[in-house]
């Protein structure tokens, strides 16, 4: 799943950009969803609870109103991982896109062309490339990690859980748990695996995630769980560099 939001102060504007994506990802066929933002407060919520939920941000700058770039700025302080796109019928704000670190600034009227090229180049170098394959009974199963939520052992099978959804896997989580850690899983519990990035609280005995699971927490793995999880959290820039 392809997540893309749109903000936008003009509810109008923003319904012509959703039309527009949508139309281009269908075209695509990607599985996407879209959600449009016209309150710079909801963004920021739902960032503040999962900083990894969406894929890319879609940012319209109104000319002579600055208070778009300031909630990008918001956005990355809150370790948000999307990219970001800037939208405006102006050119002012090039050099603060490249403040906030945004991958491509479209001038209305946004060109289709441009628009779906870089849908496509972004969604092949950082959903399709981000996938494992995992060893199951005589086979082999292609999962992304980055769209589950936890694997949890249930007798002889994994529990893949997604959002919505699951899957089974005859396997152990022995046998495939070396495959998530690149992806910064993190074991909070002899039975679990979890994705941080779906964590919306932390408590002592048990997290809860962002789609309303409750997963147990080991009290052996309590401390080392809050400590990687700090890391996890920690912007990459964060540490001096001695040059």
């Amino acid at each position: 799943m392809y997540y893309i939001a749109v903000f936008d102060g003009d509810k109008d504007s923003s319904q012509n950009t959703f039309l527009l994506l949508n139309a281009i990802l269908h075209e695509l066929t990607f599985e996407y969803t879209i959600d449009t933002y016209s309150c710079r407060q909801d963004l920021l919520e739902l960032i503040r609870k999962n900083p990894a939920y969406y894929d890319v941000v879609f940012v319209d700058i109104p000319p002579e109103d600055t208070s778009a770039v300031e909630l990008c700025r918001d956005l990355n302080a809150l370790h948000m991982t999307a990219r970001i796109v800037f939208l405006s019928s102006v050119t002012d704000y090039v050099f603060d896109g490249y403040d906030v670190g945004a991958i491509n600034y479209f001038v209305k009227p946004i060109d289709r062309a441009k628009l779906k090229r870089l849908l496509y180049a972004d969604y092949q170098s950082n959903c399709l490339s981000r996938k494992i394959l995992v060893p199951i009974g005589a086979g082999h199963i292609q999962l992304s990690p980055d769209y589950i939520v936890f694997l949890e052992v249930i007798n002889k099978t994994v529990r893949v859980r997604y959002e919505k959804d699951e899957e089974f896997l005859k396997s152990t989580l022995s046998s495939i748990k070396k495959y998530f850690e690149p992806f910064y899983f993190l074991q909070c519990h002899r039975s679990y695996l979890i994705n941080p990035k779906f964590i919306k609280q932390i408590m002592r005995t048990s997290l809860i995630m962002t789609n309303g699971d409750t997963v147990p927490i080991s009290k052996y793995r309590y401390k080392e769980l809050i400590n990687r999880f700090h890391d996890y959290l920690e912007p990459p820039n964060s540490h001096d560099s001695d040059e």
